[in-house]
C-alpha cells in the first residue's frame, strides 16, 4: 500500500471526525509521528496503525480496501486518457504514460493487457516497434486469460488487430477479425465502437472494390445507429454509403440523398475537414 495514500486517508479521517494530530496520537506515539505518517514520509508499523486505527473506528482492513479502490479508479482514470490521446494521435505522450504505469506492481492483469496494448500500438506509430511485431504483440494479448475478462477491452484490442493487418495488406485476415467482433452479442454495452467498428469493416470493403458487402455493412450501422440515437458517425456512414451508390451505378437522386445526410452531419458535428472533402469530390451531388 501506498504510504502517501494512506496518510492522506488517515488525515481525511481524522478531520472528518474532528480530531486533532495531538488527540489521534495520544497514548499511541508522538504528535510528531502522526505527521510524519499523515505527510506519507513514513509508513506505520502494525503495533502503531491498530490503535490508530480503533481511535478512528476504522478496521485496519479499511486502509488496504480503500488503497485498492483508489487506485483501481486512477488507473481507469488513465485508460481513458489513453484512449483519448491515441484518438488525437498524441502517441508520444500514451506511449509515456503507457511505460511509466506498466513499471508499477499494482495493475491488475486486465489493466496491465490495456496498458501493454497501447506500448504496443503508441510504439508503432511513433516508429519504435515494427508493424510485425506489433501484431504479435497484440495477438499476444488477445490470448491472454483473466478471471474476469472486459468483453469491450477485448473487442477493442481485436480491432486494434483488424486495423494492424489492413495496414500490412493482409486484407482477408482483417476481415476475419473485424467479424469476430461484428457477429457477437456484445455489442449493446457500447453502440458507438460497435458502429465505428462496422464502418472500418464497410470502409476496407470498398477499398477492395466489394461494394455490395460494404453497402450491407452500412446500412446495418445507419440502422442501429438510428435505434440508438448515436448520431456521431452518421455523416462517415452517409458519405461512405453515397460512394458506394457511386460505384453500384445506382440513381443519382438515391446518391444525392446519402451525400446531403453526410453533410449535414459532419456541419452538425463541426467536421470542417470532412465537409471540404465532400464538397471537393461530390459537389456535383449536392443540390444548390
Amino acid at each position: 500500500m501506498d504510504s502517501v495514500f494512506l496518510g492522506r486517508e488517515i488525515r481525511r479521517v481524522r478531520k472528518e471526525i474532528g480530531l486533532t494530530q495531538y488527540e489521534l496520537a495520544d497514548g499511541i506515539c508522538g504528535q510528531s509521528e502522526i505527521s510524519k505518517i499523515e505527510r506519507g514520509s513514513v509508513f506505520p508499523t502494525m503495533e502503531v496503525l491498530g490503535p490508530i486505527s480503533d481511535r478512528l473506528k476504522k478496521p485496519i482492513s479499511y486502509w488496504f480496501e480503500a488503497a485498492i479502490s483508489d487506485q483501481y479508479y486512477h488507473v481507469e482514470k488513465l485508460k481513458k486518457e489513453v484512449h483519448q490521446l491515441l484518438n488525437e494521435h498524441q502517441y508520444e505522450v500514451a506511449y509515456s504514460i503507457s511505460n511509466m504505469e506498466l513499471e508499477k506492481k499494482y495493475l491488475s492483469g486486465e489493466h496491465k493487457q490495456f496498458f501493454d496494448w497501447a506500448l504496443a500500438i503508441s510504439g508503432y506509430k511513433i516508429n519504435k516497434i515494427w508493424l510485425t511485431t506489433c501484431i504479435q504483440k497484440i495477438e499476444e494479448l488477445l490470448n491472454q486469460k483473466f478471471f474476469y475478462m472486459d468483453t469491450n477491452q477485448t473487442m477493442f484490442i481485436r480491432n486494434s488487430l483488424a486495423n494492424l493487418y489492413k495496414d500490412a495488406g493482409e486484407i482477408k485476415t482483417a476481415f476475419t477479425e473485424f467479424e469476430k467482433i461484428l457477429y457477437t452479442n456484445n455489442y449493446i454495452s457500447n453502440i458507438k465502437f460497435f458502429i465505428s467498428v462496422m464502418f472500418n469493416y464497410a470502409n476496407s470493403l470498398h477499398t477492395v472494390k466489394q461494394f455490395e458487402k460494404s453497402l450491407e455493412i452500412v446500412n446495418r450501422a445507419l440502422k442501429i445507429a438510428k435505434e440508438t440515437k448515436e448520431l456521431g458517425n452518421l455523416g462517415n456512414l452517409y458519405y461512405l454509403k453515397g460512394e458506394c451508390l457511386i460505384d453500384l451505378k445506382k440513381e443519382h437522386n438515391e446518391i444525392s440523398e446519402c451525400f446531403e445526410k453526410a453533410l449535414f452531419f459532419f456541419k452538425e458535428f463541426d467536421r470542417t475537414d470532412y465537409i471540404e472533402i465532400l464538397l471537393t469530390l461530390y459537389s456535383q451531388y449536392i443540390r444548390k
